[in-house]
């Protein structure tokens, strides 16, 4: 009953959010932990205060889901960075267990650079900190074009991949959830329904592209 009570609010919500109910009571804070995501209505959520929650969004939610992810996030054209333990011929020596998605730019060139800085001898064994786009991504195996190399490594089975995406339906239950909206809900209601403005989330286990974890 309550869940059917909470969809039917968020429905509500969803569709007189964009014009503001009469009801609107203004701005609310959330800080809590996420219940239940249902698909295409919202997040309900329990509040550090002991409250329930209930969160719709619209067009001008702003949202942020950050988590580790997994190595479905990293597609060709991904723009990433990596540490890389290499021999003296510039092959990889080790799986990598951690692989970043960044934006090119001037402070963040392509290239392979040595951990050890500008003591280090060109061509030597050890740490190079890789930076470049990949190339391609298939059974375990990363290939990053790297100032004008290839650099091919083999990607730990528990390999994370750092990620922010604007995308609640991926959020799950037991998720940290916080940020704050405008409150929707009528006077007096045991349930407080809110229009999500600005929200984040994070993600308490991995995150995969699929939206399981």
């Amino acid at each position: 009953m309550l869940r059917r009570t909470v969809l039917s609010s968020l429905v509500l919500l969803l569709v007189v959010g964009s014009s503001q109910a009469a009801w609107a009571q203004g701005f609310v804070k959330i800080d809590g932990t996420v219940d239940q995501v249902l698909p295409s209505q919202g997040i309900t959520l329990t509040g550090k205060d002991g409250k329930k929650y209930a969160v719709g969004f619209g067009p001008t939610s702003k949202v942020a889901l950050t988590g580790e992810g997994s190595a479905d996030f990293l597609t060709t054209g991904s723009y990433v960075q990596m540490t890389v333990d290499m021999d003296g011929k510039g092959t990889a020596t080790a799986d990598v267990a951690k692989v970043q998605i960044t934006v090119q730019g001037k402070d963040t060139a392509p290239g392979i650079i040595p951990a050890g800085g500008p003591d280090s001898k060109p061509g030597q064994p050890g740490k190079y900190f890789v930076r470049g786009t990949v190339k391609s991504n298939k059974d375990g195996t990363l290939t990053v074009a790297a100032a004008g190399k290839q650099v091919v490594v083999k990607l730990s089975p528990t390999v994370t991949v750092p990620v922010t995406i604007a995308n609640w339906q991926m959020a799950k239950s037991g998720d940290a959830i916080s940020g704050e909206g405008t409150n929707m809900s009528q006077p007096g209601a045991s349930l407080t329904l809110v229009r999500g403005d600005r929200i984040e989330i994070k993600a308490a286990m991995p995150i995969t592209k699929t939206g399981k974890k």
